[in-house]
Parts: structure tokens; C-alpha cells; sequence
């Protein structure tokens, strides 16, 4: 299991991640266009800790309450690099709001050493993307079943 954590000064945020098995991620990305396009991830830099920090942005035009998904990393080919599930967990608290945008740190990424060298040299040959399972939005809607 691997530890995420949200960098703001507001309130953290728990999440629990766990590492995705690629063999069962290759289909999934082949068609989830659709739910990649709720929350932008764009790769940020990498902390003296080793530690990748990327930047989430909320596309919806609602305050998102809890998300579940996955983020994903692919290289310029589409070739799936790195995936962690990922669930926000405190309920009745804006995870993001619409349009705004907070930085991550991936830390399950960190214990990979090659592909944060790959993404420190040539962070142009790696995609990153979130895709979303379900969402939970503050005025009580959900979007479930996306991928």
C-alpha cells in the first residue's frame, strides 16, 4: 500500500493508494479518454526527497467532495509506466474545488527509481493522467461507473 499526500496549507486530505496490476491497466487505458477528462494532472518537479509532485486541476464546473481512480503515467507512446489507485476519504470536506487546482505528491513513485530519472531528465517523455472510477460531488451527485 502506498501513502499519498495532498500539499496545501489547508487541511490533508487521507488517501490510500495501492499499486495497479499493468497487465489489467493496458485495456483500461486503451478506452478511458472519457474519464481522464475530470481532473488534468501535469508533472510539477521533484522535491529533495526524491519525491514527484504533480499538479491536479478540477475540469468540472462542481466542487468535487470524494474522487476514487487511478493516476496513470504512460510514455509518449502510450506504454503504460506507473499506476496507483487513489481514494479520497474525508466526506462533507471540498477535496478541490471546480477550476482549482492543488499539488500532489506521488510518493509510491519515489521507490521507482528509474522512471523519476527518466521523468527528472526527460519529463517530456512521460504523460501523466488521473483516470477517474467515480466522483462524488458536493451537492450530493455522483458519477459512478466511468471506467
Amino acid at each position: 500500500m502506498v501513502l499519498v499526500s495532498l500539499i496545501s496549507n489547508s487541511i490533508q486530505p487521507n488517501f490510500i493508494a495501492q499499486t495497479i496490476n499493468p497487465l489489467e491497466l493496458t485495456q483500461q487505458t486503451v478506452s478511458s479518454d472519457h474519464n481522464r477528462n475530470f481532473i488534468e494532472v501535469k508533472f510539477q518537479r521533484i522535491n529533495s526527497e526524491n519525491v514527484p509532485i504533480v499538479q491536479i486541476t478540477n475540469l468540472t464546473s462542481k466542487n468535487i467532495d470524494n474522487i476514487q481512480g487511478s493516476f496513470i503515467l504512460e510514455d509518449t507512446d502510450g506504454n503504460y509506466l506507473f499506476g496507483s489507485g487513489y481514494t479520497s476519504k474525508i466526506t462533507g470536506q471540498v477535496f478541490i474545488k471546480a477550476g482549482d487546482t492543488r499539488d500532489f505528491s506521488i510518493f509510491g513513485l519515489s521507490k521507482r527509481t528509474e522512471l523519476v530519472e527518466l521523468i527528472r531528465k526527460s519529463p517530456n517523455q512521460v504523460r501523466f493522467f488521473f483516470e477517474a472510477k467515480e466522483i462524488k460531488y458536493m451537492d450530493g451527485t455522483v458519477e459512478k461507473d466511468l471506467q
